[in-house]
């Protein structure tokens, strides 16, 4: 098992940032049953620029894996918003703050190598330090490398969408 060190996006990763992140809409795309996903000329370095915001904005964090001196993954997480006042007079006390994992790659070659564990565990922790107590992930249902990946996590099925083209 590689034994990456996973730290907080700098700017100096922005180029291979964006290779990453373009990688993981091709990615996407692949699995796409609905072909809504494209990814048009800027994509990657308009999608770092509203990480980044967030970031600054402290309702997300951006964490990279360096393998070597090289960027190989990254994570993304976000915090959720506050509930409305209707949302709170539905729901149980203490209330359960869902943080969101809403991205997670790491390059083709080193899957399978502890980076996304390392990853999602970095994550996984800021949410919690974050006063999350429930962390959601999302993907597509025909990825069942990803079904196994967190499931290999601990992470449970709790829902599910179905959809139809009309």
């Amino acid at each position: 098992m590689i034994n990456p060190e996973v730290r907080e996006y700098r700017k100096s990763d922005k180029k291979v940032a964006i290779q990453l992140i373009e990688g993981m809409k091709d990615t996407m795309m692949a699995f796409d049953t609905l072909d809504e996903y494209d990814k048009k000329k800027g994509y990657g370095v308009e999608y770092l620029k509203e990480i980044v915001e967030g970031v600054s904005k402290k309702n997300k964090i951006f964490y990279v894996a360096e393998v070597k001196d090289k960027v190989v993954g990254y994570v993304i997480a976000e915090l959720p918003e506050a509930p409305s006042k209707v949302d709170l007079l539905g729901l149980k006390e203490p209330l359960k703050k869902f943080g969101t994992i809403t991205e997670i790659y790491v390059e083709s070659h080193h899957r399978g190598s502890n980076i996304g564990s390392k990853l999602m565990e970095k994550a996984e922790k800021w949410l919690k330090e974050n006063g999350c107590n429930i962390v959601m992930v999302g993907f597509f249902t025909s990825n069942k490398k990803a079904l196994d990946f967190y499931n290999k996590l601990g992470y449970e099925v709790g829902g599910t969408s179905s959809y139809k083209k009309i």
